[in-house]
C-alpha cells in the first residue's frame, strides 16, 4: 500500500507542477481574451510568428458584426465564418518584422487586442543573431576515420546553361 501512496503523491506533484507552468510561457500560447472576445493564434505562438503571416481565430460571445485591424489597417475581409458558430478564421498578412497590433472590435462595444511578434522566415527566433560572417569549413572537418565531410552542400552553384531539350522546347514551331 505504501508504494501506491508514493506513486500517487508523485503523480499529483507532477500534475500540479505542469499546471503551474502553464501560465508562465510554457506550452500554452499567450492569446488574448478580453470583453468576451477571444483572439487565438492557430499557427503558433503569438510571440513567435515567422514568415509574415499568421492563422487567427476570433471567437465572439454571440452573433454580432465585428471589425479587425492590423497595425491600424482594416483586415476584416480576411476572416470567414467558421461554420454555424460565432468563430471566424483568417490568415492575416503581411506582418512586418517585430511587433504587430491586432485589434478586434464588435458592434456592441466589445474589444480585444493581441500583439503578434513576427520574425524573418530564416530566423533567428530564439537563438540570437546570425553569426556574420559565417564560414563553412566542412571540407576541413575530420571525421574519426580521417575522411572529411566535403564541400558545403548549400554553396551557391553557378547557373547552368539550359540543356538541349530545354532549347528545343523553347524553339517556336514552323
Amino acid at each position: 500500500m505504501r508504494a501506491y501512496d508514493t506513486a500517487l503523491a508523485v503523480f499529483f506533484l507532477a500534475a500540479m507542477t505542469a499546471c503551474s507552468f502553464r501560465g508562465m510561457g510554457g506550452t500554452a500560447p499567450a492569446d488574448s481574451h478580453a470583453d468576451g472576445i477571444k483572439i487565438l493564434t492557430l499557427s503558433g505562438q503569438p510571440q513567435r510568428v515567422s514568415g509574415g503571416d499568421a492563422l487567427i481565430r476570433i471567437d465572439l460571445p454571440h452573433r454580432t458584426s465585428f471589425s479587425a485591424t492590423l497595425n491600424g489597417k482594416d483586415i476584416t475581409g480576411a476572416f470567414r465564418a467558421n461554420g454555424g458558430t460565432t468563430s471566424y478564421l483568417g490568415l492575416i498578412k503581411p506582418l512586418k518584422n517585430g511587433e504587430n497590433a491586432l485589434e478586434v472590435r464588435a458592434a456592441d462595444h466589445l474589444r480585444a487586442s493581441l500583439t503578434l511578434t513576427n520574425y524573418p522566415i530564416q530566423g533567428p527566433i530564439v537563438s540570437g543573431p546570425h553569426i556574420q560572417p559565417f564560414i563553412c569549413e566542412t571540407e576541413h572537418f575530420a571525421l574519426p576515420d580521417g575522411r572529411t565531410l566535403g564541400p558545403a552542400l548549400d554553396a551557391i552553384a553557378p547557373p547552368r546553361p539550359p540543356s538541349p531539350m530545354c532549347t528545343c522546347l523553347r524553339t517556336p514551331m514552323p
